[in-house]
């Protein structure tokens, strides 16, 4: 028989488990990322910088890491998917919105999470940030 077995129902609970998980190690990241510039942008705005310039300053220190690691992944993703799909007897082609369509959802959730986190730091009192320096 040419056709691969199907892998069950434990392959579908796997995805989604990482699907539900992806948002809380975002938080997570997010936090910690922006907990370590609390100082920074507490100083910033006492400087003077525009909320939007803070805002810009932290979403792009955060979406350059998603960005690098999309660039890594996305070549290996399409190489390994070619070499799995040869083995099936039916093969079916590998199209760009299988790849770009969880990129984007995959960017709209981080900057959900890191825009949550983002605006609170903004929102807060400069001397909240700067109390213990």
């Amino acid at each position: 028989r040419d056709v691969a077995p199907s892998r069950g129902l434990g392959d579908v609970y796997k995805r989604q488990v990482w699907l539900f998980s992806f948002p809380v190690w975002d938080f997570g990241t997010g936090h910690v990322f922006m907990f370590t510039r609390t100082k920074e942008m507490g100083i910033r705005k006492v400087l003077g910088a525009s909320r939007w310039t803070l805002f810009y300053q932290l979403v792009k220190g955060f979406f350059l890491l998603i960005l690098i690691a999309v660039v890594i992944a996305l070549p290996l993703a399409w190489f390994s998917m070619n070499a799995w799909l040869s083995h099936y007897a039916f093969r079916t082609d590998l199209k760009a919105w299988f790849f770009i369509m969880p990129v984007l959802l995959m960017l709209f959730i981080s900057f959900i999470t890191v825009a949550f986190q983002t605006i609170k730091i903004i929102m807060s009192k400069p001397a909240r940030s700067l109390r213990y320096e």
